[in-house]
């Protein structure tokens, strides 16, 4: 339900049927957050951005919830594919689509980290499952190789590529 709900605002707000207010903003309006009904559309320091956020401050901390539910309803993907209702096809369905509109470096990463983990599983089974996990690790490689979202994180004029190196930088020198 908070996706679908997030999925109804975000589109509001793509056909500009509704327009977020800035909310606890600075006198610099550095600060604060865009919301819309407990909504949020972006920081005030970046701006109105496109990535879904929902209820959280960010798309980030959005995927995290997105993908635990994920994690936590696994046993369900687990069973054979006869006793898998439509209903949670289209939950998971929802959720993977709306961790794809957070567009969340992290979000894509683990989302294919669990898919491919199901089908590891499952591919012990059946063959099927096999040949799926193998076409699921290329769509995967490919996806990540090309993708503007994850490419930007790791290019070298990337602020949060640079911070996430000379952490890792410093953490391994420690």
């Amino acid at each position: 339900m908070l996706a679908i709900i997030s999925f109804s605002f975000q589109i509001a707000y793509w056909l500009d049927f509704i327009q977020p207010a800035l909310v606890n903003k600075s006198d610099s309006n550095l600060y604060g957050f865009y919301l819309f009904a407990f909504h949020t559309f972006g920081g005030g320091k970046w701006g109105l951005n496109q990535h879904l956020s929902g209820l959280f401050w960010e798309p980030g901390v959005y995927q995290m919830a997105l993908n635990m539910a994920l994690i936590m309803n696994c046993h369900i993907l687990s069973l054979p594919v006869r006793f898998i209702g439509k209903t949670d096809l289209t939950k998971y369905a929802v959720i993977v689509l709306a961790v794809v509109l957070t567009m969340s470096t992290t979000g894509y990463l683990t989302l294919g980290v669990i898919i491919i983990g199901i089908l590891l599983k499952k591919s012990k089974k059946n063959i099927v499952w096999g040949i799926m996990l193998i076409l699921s690790i290329l769509v995967f490689i490919l996806v990540i190789k090309n993708s503007k979202v994850v490419a930007g994180k790791f290019s070298d004029d990337s602020g949060s590529f640079l911070v996430r190196a000379n952490d890792t930088i410093c953490l391994i020198n420690i």
